[in-house]
């Protein structure tokens, strides 16, 4: 689920070219990452819960784990 995040927001985040984006769902313990596509929209990466660990280089290198701050 997408918590407090619009539409609009979707769409001002993909006018701007964030390339990637995250939604830290607290009651799930989990983090939804969502990354632009070559149509200038937002598909769903990754879905990480707490207690794994996960990867990425954007927008810098960075491996963290969910309960760290879930």
């Amino acid at each position: 689920a997408v918590i407090g995040l619009t539409k609009t927001a979707a769409l001002e985040y993909a006018r701007a070219g964030i390339p990637q984006y995250w939604i830290v769902d607290p009651e799930a313990r989990s983090l939804t990452v969502l990354t632009l596509s070559d149509s200038r929209s937002y598909t769903e990466a990754a879905v990480i819960e707490a207690g794994r660990r996960w990867a990425t280089d954007v927008p810098f290198p960075l491996v963290l784990d969910p309960a760290d701050f879930c």
